[in-house]
C-alpha cells in the first residue's frame, strides 16, 4: 500500500531508493513500470501526464525495469529471453535467430558477461540469470530504467561492472531509478536517494550531505545499532569435517565445478565461504547436502561420524540443514501458507498420535518461531508471498531451524533483504552459534562475510585460494586470492 508518495526524478539523474522490505518501494515502481493500474494520483514524464495499462505500453514510452525477482523463461535461451516479445524477424515473419544472438552478445558483452546465448537460462545459476535480467533492460534502449536490487546475487566484480554500465548510462542522460539495500553502493553511484517507510516517502537527501547512520535511522524509524560485533568465540571441537569434496560437471570434458574441497567448521563457528561468480560457492554447499550426489566424491563427518549423503532426505536426517540461494525457487512452496512453509520439513514435530497433522501443534511452533525470528506477521494462513522479502527469509529461516540441525548451511541469505533484517538475521546467526552449532556460510558480500565469520574460506576456480582467519580476512586479501591467476 501506498500513501500520497511523491518522487522527482530528473534527467540523467541517477534517484536511489530505499527503504525497508514493505516500505512500498516495488510497489511504486510497478506503478510506473505499468504492471499495477490500480491507483489515484498523477504521474508525468515531462509535461505529459501519463498512465500506463500494462507493461508494454510503459515501455513503448521508454520506461524499462529490471525485477528483484527474477522474471525469465527457464526454458528459453538467453537471447531468447533477452527480446523475448520483440523478437527480431525476417521476410515472412519468421524470427531472424542469427540476429537476435548477435544483438543479444552485444548488450552482454557491456556486461562482460560471455557466457554464449544460446544457452538454456533454466541452467544458469542465480547470479548468471541476474545478468541476463539486467541485459534483458538494457536491450531496451530505455529513457528511465528502474533497477530493484541488480546486483543482490553478483559478486563484487560483476557488481563494479555493473555500476560502470550505470555511470555510462547517466552520462548519456538515461535516468535511473536504484533501489538496493547495499548502502556503500548507493553512496557511491547514486546523487540523491529517496527514503520510504510504510508506504509513504519519508526524506529525500543528498548523496554526500548525510551519513550511512543517518540513513538506516530514516529507513526504519529508530535508533539503530551502528555495528554487529558476533559475542562468541567457537570451541575446539570439530562439527564438521570435509574431506577432498569433488563435484564433477555432468557435461564430460569441463573441468570439475569443485575440486579437492578440504575444510572443517568447530563448533559455534561461523565459516565462511568466499569467491567470484562461478567459483564454486553453491556447487559446494549443494555437494554438502546431498544435492547431485552421484557427481560428488569424497567424505564428510559430523561430530567425528562419516556420514553418507546420497540425497537431501540424509542429509536432513543426519542433522544438515541448507539455506538456499533462492528462496523462491528452492527454498519456499509459494502455493501455501506461512505457517505450513515454516513446518515443511519438521511434519514430525506437528503429528498427532503417529498419524494426524496437529492444526494446534502447527500453530503453536510456528507462533515460537514467529517470536524467537522477530517475523512480521499476523496472520499465518496467509500466502507466503505475501510477506516481504525478508520477512520470507526469516520463515525460511525458521523451517530449518525446526529441525534441530547441527551444521547449518546457508548460501547468500541476506540476499534481497533490508538493512533492518540483515541485522535481525546476524544477531540470530550468532546465537545459533553460540548454542554450538556449526555454520557454513556463503555470501557474495565480501564485507558481510568479515562482520560475521570466524574464518573465511576463498574458492577460485572450484579450488580453495585461501583459508583465512578472522585477523588475516580484509577485503584485499580476498579479493587477491579469489581473482584468477591469468
Amino acid at each position: 500500500m501506498l500513501n500520497h508518495v511523491d518522487f522527482e526524478l530528473r534527467q540523467g539523474e541517477i534517484m536511489a531508493l530505499m527503504g525497508e522490505n514493505g516500505a512500498g518501494k516495488s510497489t511504486l515502481m510497478k506503478i510506473l513500470a505499468g504492471i499495477y493500474d490500480d491507483w489515484s494520483g498523477e504521474i508525468r514524464i515531462g509535461d505529459q501526464p501519463i498512465r500506463f495499462r500494462d507493461p508494454k505500453e510503459a515501455e513503448q514510452a521508454g520506461i524499462g525495469i529490471i525485477y528483484q525477482e527474477l522474471n525469465l523463461v527457464p526454458d528459453l535461451s538467453v537471447a531468447e529471453n533477452i527480446f523475448l516479445g520483440r523478437e527480431p524477424t525476417m521476410m515472412g515473419g519468421f524470427i531472424d535467430f542469427a540476429k537476435m544472438n548477435r544483438e543479444a552478445a552485444a548488450v552482454l558483452a557491456k556486461l562482460h558477461f560471455d557466457l554464449p546465448v544460446t544457452l538454456l537460462v533454466g541452467n544458469l545459476r542465480v547470479g548468471q540469470q541476474q545478468l541476463v535480467e539486467i541485459a534483458k533492460a538494457l536491450s531496451l534502449n530505455a529513457k528511465i530504467l528502474i533497477m530493484d536490487e541488480p546486483t543482490s546475487a553478483l559478486s563484487d566484480t560483476e557488481s563494479e561492472t555493473l555500476l560502470k554500465v550505470v555511470r555510462k548510462l547517466k552520462a548519456q542522460g538515461v535516468s535511473v531509478i536504484y533501489i538496493s539495500h547495499r548502502i556503500p553502493e548507493i553512496f557511491e553511484l547514486a546523487d540523491r536517494i529517496t527514503v520510504m517507510r510504510d508506504g509513504a516517502n519519508v526524506a529525500v537527501v543528498t548523496v554526500g550531505k548525510t551519513t550511512r547512520l543517518e540513513l538506516i535511522q530514516l529507513m526504519v524509524g529508530r535508533p539503530f545499532e551502528q555495528f554487529f560485533i558476533k559475542q562468541s568465540r567457537p570451541a575446539d571441537e570439530v562439527v564438521l569435517c570435509v574431506k577432498n569434496v569433488i563435484r564433477k560437471d555432468p557435461d564430460i570434458g569441463k573441468r570439475d565445478r569443485v575440486s579437492n574441497i578440504s575444510f572443517d567448521v568447530k563448533k559455534g563457528e561461523i565459516f565462511g565461504i568466499a569467491g567470484l561468480l562461478g567459483a564454486g560457492r553453491t556447487e559446494l554447499i549443494e555437494s554438502l547436502f546431498g544435492v547431485a550426489a552421484s557427481d560428488v566424491s569424497g567424505k564428510v563427518e559430523l561430530e567425528g561420524e562419516l556420514i553418507e549423503l546420497p540425497d537431501p532426505i540424509a542429509a536432513i536426517d543426519a542433522g544438515i540443514a541448507l539455506i538456499t540461494e533462492d528462496r523462491k525457487g528452492n527454498g519456499l512452496v509459494l502455493g501455501m501458507n506461512i505457517a505450513h512453509n515454516m513446518l515443511l520439513a519438521a511434519l514430525d514435530k506437528i503429528v498427532y498420535k503417529k498419524v494426524f497433522l496437529s492444526a494446534k501443534l502447527e500453530e503453536c511452533l510456528a507462533a515460537r518461531y514467529i517470536d524467537e525470528l522477530s517475523i512480521d506477521v499476523s496472520d499465518l494462513t496467509r500466502p507466503i508471498d505475501s510477506l516481504s522479502g525478508g520477512n520470507q527469509q526469516k520463515v525460511l529461516l525458521a523451517k530449518w531451524l525446526a529441525t534441530n540441525p547441527r551444521a547449518l548451511l546457508l548460501d547468500d541469505p541476506t540476499r534481497g533483504v533490508d538493512v533492518g533484517a540483515k541485522h535481525d538475521i546476524y544477531v540470530l546467526l550468532s546465537k545459533l552459534a553460540q548454542q554450538g552449532i556449526a555454520i557454513v556460510m556463503a555470501s557474495s558480500e565480501i564485507p558481510e562475510l568479515l562482520t560475521i565469520c570466524d574464518r573465511i574460506m576463498v574458492l577460485r576456480e572450484g579450488e580453495v585460494a585461501a583459508i583465512l582467519t578472522h585477523e588475516e580476512a580484509t577485503q584485499e586479501n580476498i579479493m587477491e586470492a579469489a581473482s584468477p591467476l591469468l
